[in-house]
C-alpha cells in the first residue's frame, strides 16, 4: 500500500470512530494522568495543535495560551471539539496536514498521538511543517504511543511502511 492509500485508510478508519476517541483515556488511569499533565508542559502564548481530534487536549492548551489554532482533517472531529471547547481564543481549521501550510508562526506546536501515524517517507515534510509553524525560540511538544501502546496493536509485517491493524467499535478494521 502506498503512503497516499495508507493515509486515506487512516482517515477512513478514524472518521466513524470519532465519538469513541476519548474512551481509552476515560478507561485507563495512565492515560487520564497523561491528560492531566498539560500543566507541566512548556505551552506558551500562541499554540498550534496539529490533528486536534475531538479537542481532548485543546481546552487545556487554550487555557494556558493567548490563542490556539486546532487543525484536523476529518469533518467529524472538529464538530465534537467545538462542542467541548467553548473558548473565544480557539480557532478550528479543517485541513489535510500534509497539504496545509501554517499561515503564521506559533510559540508552541503541539500534537498528541500523531507521530506514529506519519508514514516514514512523510516524516521530513511533517517536520518541515512543524518547523515552518514555529516562531524563533518556539517549542514543539508532542506525546505519542510508547512501546506498551504498540504491544496492543496487530502489526502487519507484509506492509512496506510500519503498519498496524486496529478495530473500531462496530468491529471493522
Amino acid at each position: 500500500m502506498d503512503d497516499d492509500a495508507l493515509l486515506k485508510e487512516q482517515i477512513a478508519y478514524y472518521r466513524p470512530h470519532a465519538s469513541g476517541y476519548d474512551r481509552p483515556c476515560a478507561q485507563r488511569e495512565d492515560l487520564r494522568g497523561l491528560l492531566g499533565s498539560v500543566g507541566e508542559l512548556p505551552i506558551v502564548e500562541d499554540v498550534l495543535e496539529l490533528v486536534c481530534g475531538t479537542g481532548q487536549w485543546t481546552g487545556a492548551l487554550a487555557a494556558r495560551a493567548r490563542s490556539a489554532t486546532a487543525v484536523d482533517v476529518a469533518e467529524e472531529t472538529p464538530g465534537i471539539a467545538r462542542g467541548r471547547v467553548a473558548s473565544p481564543n480557539v480557532r478550528f481549521v479543517q485541513a489535510d496536514l500534509f497539504a496545509w501550510q501554517p499561515p503564521r508562526r506559533y510559540d508552541t506546536v503541539f500534537f498528541a498521538s500523531r507521530l506514529s501515524h506519519v508514514p516514514p517517507s512523510r516524516l521530513p515534510g511533517f517536520w518541515s511543517t512543524v518547523a515552518a509553524a514555529l516562531a524563533p525560540h518556539g517549542k514543539a511538544v508532542f506525546i505519542d504511543v510508547g512501546p506498551r501502546g504498540a504491544e496492543r496493536a496487530q502489526s502487519l509485517a507484509t506492509q512496506p511502511t510500519p503498519t498496524v491493524r486496529r478495530r473500531i467499535d462496530d468491529g471493522s478494521a
